[in-house]
């Protein structure tokens, strides 16, 4: 990893003290797949000629999915398994 894009990542980590370490490096990888996925569609359906949301809409609602993401609860199942 890039030392900034390591930076980063380490401080999203300390500000999400309710995602276990050992769950964090997926739930960022989660998160920039949602993010990404939808700036490619979003892409790809502007050059096809379809409707698309407008740029500051969707990169707004791609964040919002990407936060869902990462900062999801993690479930009684997860945890137990982790301990």
């Amino acid at each position: 990893m890039a030392p900034l894009t390591h930076h980063v990542v380490g401080l999203l980590a300390g500000a999400l003290p309710q995602i276990p370490e050992t769950l964090f490096p997926d739930r960022s990888l989660a998160a920039w797949t949602v993010f990404l996925a939808a700036l490619v569609r979003w892409d790809r359906r502007k050059a096809d000629g379809q409707a698309v949301l407008p740029r500051d809409v969707m990169i707004a609602d791609a964040l919002d999915s990407a936060f869902g993401a990462l900062t999801a609860p993690v479930s009684q199942e997860v945890a137990n398994g982790l301990t």
